[in-house]
């Protein structure tokens, strides 16, 4: 499944979604369909996704790391726990 993705993001991104990225950025080139998913999700980022930020800030920041005591002298060290996102109500 991995190189069906790799494949497919690797492709030219459809015509459609090629206009609406020009419009958007003023590209003048053509862009794969990676580069559009992630100008997709920069742009939701931007209007205030909040999940959107946080994804791009995980993958290029890393994921926060929390400490956590788990020893007799509580001696923290960092270990890497999910966080759940933040519900938007």
């Amino acid at each position: 499944m991995p190189d069906a993705f790799r494949r497919i993001l690797a492709e030219a991104a459809p015509d459609a979604l090629q206009r609406q990225m020009r419009k958007a950025y003023g590209l003048n080139r053509d862009i794969t369909v990676l580069e559009a998913l992630c100008r997709r999700l920069t742009l939701d980022a931007l209007s205030g996704d909040i999940r959107a930020a946080e994804f791009i800030a995980e993958r290029t920041e890393g994921k926060v790391t929390l400490p956590v005591a788990v020893n007799e002298h509580d001696e923290p060290f960092c270990v890497y726990i999910p966080v759940a996102p933040v519900s938007e109500k």
